[in-house]
């Protein structure tokens, strides 16, 4: 019975101190623990019956205990975190402010979201533990298509609405060019680049009112915002991170973000503690997946392919990524939406229903049709 104590005793205070290390390590020492101690158990035929285990001393029994938890910590490596922002929505693609507005995605959304795919399955970052998406449909639905074509639709999914994108306030809904007719485009690309600038708050007879909606009924209605600044975006992605996706990698598993610009530089702001304009200078394109390795003491392990500021690498091509850096700029720049449809598919896909993730992702790798032959012929 004092060897049952002292090992249950022992078993609590390393559980105190290390917390993040989960149930598997708890269960292996509780049973570890049982088996010295030669408790009465339904299980205890399953356990060694020498009747020289239970004459252990307990110094003996507590070195032990001690050495398989700190074998366990010791062998324990963080996982890996893949962002990825959501393919092009219906509302981004006719030139529209959406922000909370639940608009989906495209055909040429999911298309991008396949080319995610491919270029995971490429590297072989296939071994995604647990998904975290936004409560807006486009990055749902991302997320959906996006695991489909891993053969992963499986995996849990985590909804918060700490991942939403920017609250536009009273803008959200209105097309860019009415918006550039009635304040001009400087004023226009001040409230989109500003870290503080909020736009006019959204009114209760707004048509896209978002207190009322059902999705938000776990939300204190007054947390819910009415505009936001991209630093109040920021602030409010950083519990998120924090309290469930850290957690989870520290645990060891694999996370994939499928979220918005202004979110997922949020967390990329966490992760690499960069300043608030730097962070806001990351330009992330649509289905470009952005990985992140982390070291024994939870940072990031920089590598020769990632992307200044920040210590993540994508997984595009350098020149494909340049491109659509460049068209992601040229969109944000400009107000003529219409010019830039279908800009983010610089690759026509394969889309036989015939074909499995992994043969229509392997489809995609010799060859690269694109609207534009003359940029890309060397990557042939």
């Amino acid at each position: 019975a004092s060897a049952t104590m002292y090992a249950l005793q022992a078993l609590k205070v390393h559980v105190q101190v290390l917390p993040h290390t989960g149930g598997s390590i708890n269960f292996i020492a509780s049973q570890w623990a049982l088996r010295s101690a030669k408790i009465d158990h339904p299980s205890s035929c399953l356990l060694d019956t020498d009747a020289r285990e239970h004459r252990r001393k307990p110094n003996s029994l507590m070195t032990q205990f001690m050495n398989l938890i700190n074998s366990k910590v010791r062998r324990r490596k963080m996982g890996r975190l893949l962002l990825v922002r959501h393919g092009e929505s219906e509302m981004n693609s006719a030139g529209s402010f959406t922000g909370w507005i639940d608009s989906d995605i495209t055909p040429n959304g999911r298309k991008e979201m396949e080319h995610a795919a491919r270029l995971m399955l490429e590297r072989g970052y296939t071994d995604v533990d647990v998904v975290y998406t936004s409560m807006l449909k486009r990055s749902i639905r991302s997320s959906w298509a996006l695991m489909k074509e891993l053969d992963q639709i499986f995996r849990p999914v985590k909804k918060s609405w700490m991942l939403n994108q920017r609250m536009y306030g009273a803008f959200e809904g209105m097309a860019r060019e009415d918006l550039k007719a009635e304040i001009g485009m400087d004023r226009i690309a001040e409230y989109r680049r500003s870290l503080f600038l909020k736009p006019p708050p959204m009114s209760e007879a707004h048509p896209r009112w978002h207190r009322d909606e059902s999705k938000y009924r776990h939300v204190d209605r007054e947390d819910i915002p009415l505009t936001e600044s991209i630093w109040d975006c920021f602030q409010r992605v950083r519990p998120l991170y924090s309290s469930c996706i850290l957690p989870d990698l520290i645990s060891g598993k694999n996370v994939l973000v499928v979220a918005h610009d202004h979110s997922l530089r949020g967390i990329i702001r966490c992760i690499d503690h960069l300043s608030d304009q730097a962070a806001l200078d990351i330009v992330i394109p649509n289905g470009s997946p952005l990985v992140f390795e982390f070291g024994a003491d939870q940072r990031p392990i920089p590598n020769a392919d990632s992307f200044l500021p920040t210590s993540g690498a994508f997984l595009e091509n350098r020149r494909v990524l340049d491109m659509m850096i460049a068209k992601e700029k040229q969109w944000g720049n400009n107000s003529a939406a219409n010019e830039y449809k279908g800009m983010y598919s610089l690759i026509d896909y394969s889309t036989s229903s015939l074909m499995t993730p992994i043969m229509r992702g392997l489809s995609k790798v010799p060859y690269h049709k694109t609207t534009h032959p003359a940029d890309l012929s060397s990557l042939i």
